[in-house]
């Protein structure tokens, strides 16, 4: 494999892709440009994509698979959740008049439970601003099986009603949100587009990639030069205008949209160890960079002003975080989900084989 075959891998690999979009993400808190929301819509369709896969080739042959399907993602998101909610304890009793009223229901038992339990959470004051869209995740582990199961029904019949049967979701999740405002149905459109990439068993081909990096790339200098879209790009931190609020929005899904080609490319590609561990070391980063800015503002407010020193530490505290916590506690989810496939292996060859009905 020549040099620049090795690069290219590399640079496409779906770990690498991941930790970047938990880079926009932390970027869009502490920098001018803000793809922050972006980013997260194509960790949507990411998710819709592997959800679907692991539901096919793994959980669908444990024993349990549903139950089994949403303690391995429950298991998966909880560590590193609650860790960080822990770390910003500290930080909240220290600077008490830098948070809102609502900080005061972390005091409360309750508050943790519902924490914990992720799933509804951001219906509550939430610690960590990147957490609600942990809650989206778990209500999309919830409906998730029950569709796949639907889907997988259909498939007998023809695949395309399966693959209509995910597009048709993407859409009235996008019209709930138009019509009715529905934020959840904006988020579910986009788990189902990553869940109709898998059901039509779609790889982008090479023109569409370098249409979709274009299409982006042409969003960027148009959002740049264009003044009226350029608060709404290039903000930094300052809060939005309310009515110019659905302007990001609208832009965020333009964007998250240009970039499903190549996000679906990446899947496809190879994923060495070290581009896995990429990976895995993006939810680490995703949810621990709030605590350094708040943990920077309360100790060294003009040197962490500067971005470089919160993208530094952010990287090392989440490495920290992935190889002490993230790592350990992954090992035992996998026993557990290997264990029950190998339940459901015993109790498959010890079924005795259906009686042969001779005819008379």
């Amino acid at each position: 494999m020549s040099f620049a075959s090795s690069l290219r891998s590399v640079l496409s690999g779906p770990g690498l892709f991941r930790l970047f979009l938990a880079w926009v993400v932390m970027a869009s808190h502490t920098m001018v440009f803000r793809f922050g929301t972006a980013s997260v819509y194509l960790f949507f369709v990411l998710s819709g994509y592997w959800i679907c896969a692991m539901w096919e080739k793994k959980y669908l042959r444990c024993s349990a698979p549903y139950r089994t399907f949403m303690v391995s993602r429950f298991w998966r998101l909880i560590p590193v959740l609650l860790i960080c909610n822990l770390l910003m304890v500290p930080i909240v009793w220290c600077t008490p008049g830098r948070w809102p009223p609502e900080v005061e229901q972390i005091w409360n038992p309750l508050w943790w439970v519902k924490s914990s339990a992720i799933l509804f959470s951001s219906w509550q004051y939430l610690l960590l601003a990147p957490a609600w869209s942990l809650d989206a995740e778990m209500r999309f582990y919830f409906l998730a099986p029950i569709l796949l199961l639907v889907a997988r029904w259909l498939r007998t019949y023809n695949r395309l009603w399966s693959t209509f049967l995910f597009g048709g979701a993407a859409f009235l999740g996008m019209l709930a949100w138009a019509l009715l405002e529905l934020k959840t149905g904006r988020n579910f459109a986009f788990f189902f587009v990553g869940c109709l990439a898998y059901e039509s068993a779609w790889i982008p081909s090479r023109s569409q990639v370098f249409l979709s990096l274009g299409a982006f790339a042409g969003i960027i200098v148009a959002s740049f030069w264009y003044h009226p879209l350029h608060f709404v790009t290039w903000g930094g931190g300052a809060p939005f205008p309310p009515d110019i609020a659905h302007v990001q929005i609208s832009l965020s899904i333009v964007v998250a949209l240009a970039l499903v080609p190549w996000a679906i490319h990446t899947v496809h590609q190879r994923s060495p160890m070290a581009d896995r561990s990429l990976g895995d070391l993006a939810y680490s980063l995703y949810l621990v960079h709030p605590v350094v800015i708040s943990f920077g503002h309360l100790i060294m407010p003009k040197a962490f002003a500067a971005p470089l020193t919160v993208h530094l530490v952010s990287f090392l505290l989440a490495f920290m975080i992935y190889r002490y916590l993230e790592q350990p506690v992954e090992v035992y989810r996998r026993r557990f989900v290997d264990r029950r496939l190998r339940k459901k292996e015993e109790q498959t060859s010890q079924t005795p084989p259906a009686p042969v009905l001779r005819s008379i």
